[in-house]
Formats: structure tokens, C-alpha cells, sequence
């Protein structure tokens, strides 16, 4: 079988830092006939925030082109040393069975909680940012990032997620049980790492 490959986003968007090439998370969700791409990317330097944010483009098809929004769709939450927004990336689109959809990001560096933006039928935001999951426990930290949420067979929502340092060998996944895709969400020692 022969694979072929595409640019998916051949423009860059006018938003992110002209000097870098960090482009890097895609996720790509069906909105009626339209496919909504979320991806995280840098944002040029600014005082008082971090620089990395979660961009948005949209497409005909899942394999693009893709035309990116003009402007950065989350930059995270403002925190005290982040004014300006503390960053987010690792975005994840998640359909729920009830056909609604949300957005799960890592926000501030990875370093605040995993939270999840509902989205309305064109992949815009729907409401409020709500906490998920933090840091809890002794091997997750300094990092947690990447979620991901799946419905199990017993109806409840399960959250998966890394965290510890990428760049040590402890680095792991682990769960948290959700009751919706808004929250809240329990971990336990003995499901995860």
C-alpha cells in the first residue's frame, strides 16, 4: 500500500511567531459538512504570558487545506506570573454520544490543570473553560499534558492523560474517571499510573 501525504496547512496563520516552526497537536473534528482542525503553535514573545497557544483552520475535507482563523483561538487561562494568558496546546477534540462536542487542552505550560471548552456546530467556543484534572499526585508532576476522553461501556467518561517530565523515563499515562465531558472527573492511585 502506497501513502501518500499532504500539507494540511499550507498558510501560515497571521498569528503565530514568523520565527518559529513549532506547529505540533493536531486534532480535527467533523462539524456538519465542515472539518474543524485545532493544532497548538507560538505566538510571538510577550511580556508577562507564555507563548504557546491553540490556533484554529477549517476545511471542505479532513485531509485539507485547511485556512486558519486570523487570530489565536485559546491562549490559556491568565495566571499571576501569565497575565496575558498562561498558554495551552495538546487541544483534543472529544464527541460526546449525544453528538455535542469539546475541546481538552493542556494549559500554562502544562504545568496548570487539563481543562475542556464546549463547542457549539462550527466548532466555536460554547462556553466556559472547566477543569478536569491537575496535578495531584507526587508521580505526575512537574507535567501533566495530551488528554484524551473515550465513553466506557459503564457510561462514565474516561480521561486519559500524560504526566511527569517527557524527558525522563517516568513519564506515563494514566486515567481519571469522569460523570460528563464537562466534569467533574476522580483519579485514583490504583487505576493509574
Amino acid at each position: 500500500v502506497l501513502f501518500r501525504s499532504a500539507e494540511a496547512l499550507p498558510t501560515r496563520p497571521a498569528w503565530t511567531n514568523p520565527a518559529s516552526t513549532d506547529f505540533w497537536a493536531p486534532t480535527v473534528g467533523r462539524f456538519g459538512s465542515t472539518y474543524v482542525m485545532f493544532f497548538a503553535a507560538r505566538r510571538p514573545g510577550i511580556a508577562g504570558g507564555n507563548d504557546q497557544c491553540i490556533g484554529r483552520a477549517v476545511s471542505a475535507s479532513p485531509t485539507g487545506p485547511f485556512t486558519p482563523d486570523s487570530s489565536t483561538f485559546s491562549c490559556g487561562v491568565p495566571t499571576s506570573t501569565s497575565p496575558n494568558g498562561g498558554g495551552a496546546l495538546d487541544p483534543e477534540v472529544f464527541t460526546a454520544p449525544d453528538g455535542s462536542k469539546y475541546l481538552l487542552a493542556a494549559f500554562s505550560d502544562t504545568s496548570q490543570p487539563i481543562r475542556v471548552i464546549p463547542l457549539d456546530a462550527t466548532g466555536q467556543k460554547a462556553g466556559g473553560i472547566t477543569v478536569l484534572a491537575g496535578l495531584e499526585f507526587p508521580w505526575e508532576y512537574p507535567f501533566i499534558e495530551n488528554p484524551s476522553m473515550v465513553r466506557a461501556p459503564d457510561g462514565a467518561y474516561l480521561l486519559a492523560y500524560s504526566a511527569g517530565d517527557w524527558r525522563t523515563g517516568t513519564y506515563t499515562t494514566a486515567t481519571a474517571r469522569c460523570s460528563t465531558p464537562l466534569g467533574p472527573c476522580t483519579k485514583a492511585p490504583a487505576r493509574s499510573p
